[in-house]
């Protein structure tokens, strides 16, 4: 397959490398145009992809970061474009990827800041009923996972819905994820989507979060 093919072209550049042979082994970014591995791609893949901020670069572009790469020392270098403003605004607090600590600066949040709007929410939520809190939940749930298919509205799903039978998958799973612990400050384990699948039972594990009594592991 494409990872094992690709892993071993890295290990074969860093091999060649280590005997002082020629050999440059390049992970491409996103080019923006259809190939074998990209043509099934719909408008709601793309558009994560943009929230992302994983940009598309034009065959000059691409055709230019080419030309830098056989001048570098690395043996394997990853040719990209990235716009770091969404990056930043999908990172959930702490928990930044390795790869990407050296590019993206994130400011820690002031401890006399004012409160943010997790923190508000989660006082709203706390004043209110079981059942207008598990209400709002379920409303806020339906429009975050809408809104990572490129849905308009949260009408597009029910509470029972499975999302797994509506084009959800890995990557959109985490980024629902990332959405709902960004939306309520909860540390949310990263297969939180796939245990709970439907909007009604991430909302019921969400109230058993803010409770304290769920059993799930962070």
């Amino acid at each position: 397959n494409y990872a094992a093919a690709n892993a071993f072209l890295d290990a074969l550049a860093h091999h060649r490398h280590t005997h002082h042979q020629p050999a440059t082994s390049l992970a491409w970014g996103w080019w923006g145009q259809n190939s074998e591995m990209t043509q099934h791609l719909g408008d709601a893949d793309l558009q994560r992809i943009d929230r992302l901020g994983i940009l598309a670069f034009t065959a000059q572009e691409g055709m230019e970061l080419f030309d830098v790469a056989l001048g570098a020392k690395d043996p394997v270098l990853a040719p990209a474009k990235f716009d770091f403003e969404a990056m930043r605004a999908q990172l959930e607090p702490g928990h930044m990827p390795l790869m990407f600590r050296g590019l993206l600066r994130v400011a820690r949040p002031s401890a006399h800041g004012g409160k943010d709007g997790a923190s508000r929410l989660m006082e709203d939520l706390a004043a209110m009923s079981a059942e207008e809190r598990e209400g709002t939940l379920l409303d806020l749930v339906l429009r975050d996972a809408a809104a990572v298919l490129g849905f308009a509205e949260g009408d597009e799903l029910g509470p029972e819905t499975v999302l797994f039978d509506i084009g959800y998958d890995s990557l959109t799973a985490v980024e629902l994820r990332n959405r709902l612990s960004a939306l309520t400050g909860l540390r949310i384990p990263p297969g939180f989507v796939f245990e709970y699948p439907t909007p009604q039972l991430i909302v019921e594990e969400l109230c058993a979060l803010m409770d304290g009594t769920s059993t799930a592991a962070a």
